[in-house]
């Protein structure tokens, strides 16, 4: 139960509860189970009070002052705590859901088993906190300070990160089912037995991170960049039934590399599966084996062509191949294009597969030609960058067209093909392209 007097100054007012703070600081207020939803309590000063049990629903306590106050099993739903000072409270148990963290310093904190759900945690000071089994389901954090943070057993569950510092924090069953981190800070962070279902890492910092069996079934990792230690075991279900061992495990956290080409017009999804076709042509050959085609998409500024390998050198040793039916591509010059990067960026330059495409004959693909000539888009469009996206170094390049070779290879000069092939194209943009030795066209001029 909560001091009546100290309720009753509480009453009063901030500034006179703060007067009485000042003359008397060797007493602890007890305010334990008091009832101060939605009041205005802005820069009120709490400090090592005891407020375990209390109600601050909807309370405003910005700028107050919480350090080493007692907030156990306190009702804090939807409260406003922007630029509180509460280093080393104790809000174990303390129901957060929906509140306003932004700025807050909450270093040395207990918030063990507290129930965080849709905070938002802005700013915040969280460090060397413990976190541990409590909610956080669905919380959004931004530039939050999580370093040496104790967070065993806590659920993340659907949460955001961007651009936190969990460096050293202690993950062990911590569960992250479909949380997304975003260029988070992980090194050396213990992820041991964490779930991690449908998480997805993307540029964040994994150097040293422990993930020994882990849960990653359908994780996502994109751009990472550090690995964690090598796994020896990682678990595909919870209850560990289907594991992954060893290279098989390691390779879970193993990046490829990811090479994106721009262009500078948007496909349509007839073009873009016509590519596809010229993709598949160049394995059937026994071409290019080792690049995937990962992914095509449209942005407002042009069509992005995805290439997946185990090394970067892979990807642009067959990059003329690969962008065979836009005949602009051969008036890239790589020369300038290189002299162009910025000097902060030319340490990440794989310099040699750069330089011999540039030396690099036109490929003749009878195939890729014929899709030039069917298609307008393709014989026009130019590509305008290349980007490094899978393991690093990342890395963008803006591309520097050769204007006389672009002149050279205008529309109206690409030569017609014989091929053994022909390709009929429904006039109506019908996503279907068909494929035959016969030539149709005459066949189809002697029925009439």
């Amino acid at each position: 139960m909560a001091n009546p007097n100290h309720l009753a100054i509480l009453h009063e007012g901030v500034d006179p509860w703060n007067a009485w703070r000042q003359e008397n600081p060797e007493i602890i207020p007890d305010l334990a189970g008091a009832n101060l939803a939605r009041k205005n309590l802005n820069g009120i000063d709490l400090s090592g009070a005891n407020l375990a049990g209390a109600s601050f629903s909807r309370a405003y306590l910005r700028e107050a002052k919480l350090e080493e106050t007692n907030l156990c099993d306190a009702d804090l739903r939807e409260i406003n705590l922007s630029d509180a000072l509460m280093d080393r409270a104790d809000l174990s148990r303390a129901n957060l859901t929906g509140a306003d963290l932004f700025r807050v310093h909450l270093c040395r904190a207990s918030l063990s088993g507290a129930n965080l759900k849709r905070a938002k945690i802005v700013e915040a000071y969280l460090d060397a906190s413990d976190i541990s089994q409590a909610n956080l389901t669905k919380v959004d954090c931004f530039v939050v300070d999580f370093r040496g943070a104790r967070m065993a057993e806590a659920i993340l569950d659907h949460a955001k990160f961007f651009a936190c510092d969990f460096t050293g924090a202690d993950l062990v069953e911590a569960r992250l089912w479909g949380t997304e981190l975003f260029e988070a800070n992980l090194t050396q962070a213990i992820l041991q037995n964490a779930s991690l279902w449908l998480a997805c890492f993307t540029r964040c910092n994994l150097s040293e991170a422990v993930v020994e069996n882990a849960l990653v079934k359908d994780i996502r990792l994109q751009e990472l960049e550090g690995m964690p230690k090598p796994p020896s075991l990682l678990r595909l279900d919870e209850k560990g039934n289907m594991v992954l061992f060893g290279i098989n495990a390691q390779g879970v956290f193993r990046q490829s590399a990811i090479v994106e080409v721009h262009l500078n017009l948007q496909l349509t999804d007839l073009e873009q599966t016509c590519y596809q076709l010229h993709f598949v042509n160049l394995h059937r050959q026994g071409w290019a084996t080792s690049v995937d085609l990962s992914g095509q998409r449209r942005e407002s500024s042009g069509t992005v062509l995805s290439f997946q390998s185990n090394s970067y050198e892979e990807i642009y040793r067959r990059l003329p191949d690969l962008l065979a039916p836009f005949p602009r591509s051969q008036a890239i010059d790589w020369d300038k294009t290189l002299d162009a990067i910025p000097d902060q960026e030319r340490g990440k330059i794989l310099w040699e597969p750069f330089r011999n495409l540039a030396k690099t004959p036109p490929p003749k693909w009878p195939f890729a030609n014929r899709l030039a000539e069917v298609f307008m888009n393709l014989r026009n469009v130019c590509v305008s960058a290349i980007k490094q996206v899978g393991k690093s170094p990342h890395l963008q390049i803006g591309i520097v067209q050769d204007s006389l070779k672009a002149q050279l290879i205008a529309p109206a000069s690409v030569a017609g093909t014989v091929s053994e092939y022909y390709m009929v194209v429904p006039l109506d943009e019908k996503n279907e392209v068909i494929i035959t030795k016969d030539n149709l066209r005459d066949r189809f001029e002697k029925h009439g």
